[in-house]
């Protein structure tokens, strides 16, 4: 069995308000020196808005990641007080 585990080990925090996702990231980057690495972002907060995407419980023969996608289900919502965890990933995965 193979498996991965997140240890949470906060190195950086700083608070901010009323960024653009933009901003925000250029602020990440211009504090973090570890450009060449991969790195979790997590950001608590009440967002104004929020748009997710679901896709249904699959089982075998699974479906194309095409299909998936064109059936998935889209849920916006406002005001959510919520937490969101980050990846960032050099550009050459993105």
């Amino acid at each position: 069995m193979k498996f991965s585990i997140h240890f949470e080990e906060i190195k950086d925090s700083f608070k901010v308000k009323n960024l653009t996702q933009e901003e925000l990231q250029d602020r990440i980057l211009a504090d973090y020196p570890y450009k060449n690495v991969f790195f979790t972002v997590k950001i608590v907060e009440t967002f104004s808005i929020v748009k997710t995407r679901v896709v249904e419980k699959q089982s075998r023969p699974y479906k194309t990641l095409l299909q998936v996608a064109d059936e998935q289900a889209v849920f916006e919502s406002t005001d959510v007080s919520s937490t969101a965890i980050c990846y960032f990933a050099l550009k050459m995965f993105q």
